[in-house]
């Protein structure tokens, strides 16, 4: 059974950040400016450390999520149910084509993993109490 699984990722998410990035390195490096750069690079490196990787891996009993430098975990058999969903709201994703999670205590996580059935069918074999809803 597969215990680790990697985020979906939106092109357009992808092209966000590429606009919102390359614009000041490129006009920083054709002006010869190069405290511009230094800062620009340290921009990108900063926005990288909370978006990769993303991940999420069943280690046990416990979904370990991990986005960038964000870490969380999540008890298998506290998940209630598990629907798809298209949520923009911030969580620990790439994509919105996305699975939220609602737990016992009514917490409520969306994960974007890319095999959406592989994943689910690894939290079922660990927790068959979890409903899911099409």
């Amino acid at each position: 059974m597969k215990t680790s699984f990697r985020s979906k990722v939106d092109w357009w998410i992808i092209a966000i950040l590429a606009v919102c990035v390359l614009p000041p390195i490129y006009f920083n490096i054709t002006d010869f400016d190069l405290t511009g750069c230094i800062i620009s690079c340290l921009c990108i490196v900063f926005l990288l450390m909370f978006i990769v990787p993303c991940r999420y891996k069943i280690v046990g009993e416990v979904l370990d999520i991990r986005c960038g430098v964000m870490h969380f975990r999540i008890k298998i058999d506290q998940i209630r149910t598990i629907r798809p969903t298209h949520n923009p709201l911030s969580s620990p994703a790439m994509s919105i084509d996305r699975l939220e999670l609602k737990m016992k205590n009514g917490d409520v996580t969306m994960l974007s993993p890319k095999d959406k059935k592989g994943f689910i069918d690894s939290l079922k074999s660990i927790n068959p109490e979890i409903e899911c809803t099409k």
